[in-house]
């Protein structure tokens, strides 16, 4: 498969470099990052020439979380709750973690790993967070 710069694809769709970088920016484009730079893929400047609509694939990762062992019994509930909820928005779930830990503990395995994973996936778009992600943005400050 062969793979375009920004400028190669600008040229054969016809347009500016600047509004390729501004529809990657927008989404409306996939590429793949190497480096600080953008490559963008025979077939999806074929689509792009041939007007079809762009595909959206957005992905999750979805928390659940209970406070004590006691409680482990709901943790497949609250699963299946968050897939329900990424399914009826068209979102395909990347990552499910879980923990057992109060709270106010930030050393939660799962945790860590959703912040882990946020990290890599924040610059890019078309990401989405479900369960947790909303209830502990203020640790990411």
């Amino acid at each position: 498969m062969k793979f375009y710069r920004t400028g190669e694809a600008a040229k054969k769709l016809g347009v500016n470099r600047m509004t390729v970088l501004r529809w990657i920016t927008k989404g409306k484009i996939q590429t793949i990052r190497v480096g600080c730079e953008y490559r963008i893929s025979e077939a999806e400047v074929q689509r792009i020439i041939g007007g079809k609509p762009p595909r959206q694939e957005i992905t999750a990762a979805i928390h659940a979380r209970v406070s004590s062992a006691d409680q482990k019994n709901d943790l497949p509930r609250q699963v299946a709750h968050l897939q329900e909820y990424c399914a009826a928005r068209g979102y395909q779930v990347r990552e499910t973690l879980t923990d057992i830990a109060p709270g106010l503990n930030e050393q939660r395995r799962g945790l860590k790993k959703l912040f882990h994973l946020v990290t890599f996936w924040l610059p890019l778009p078309n990401h989405a967070f479900c369960g947790t992600w909303r209830q502990n943005r203020h640790h990411l400050r």
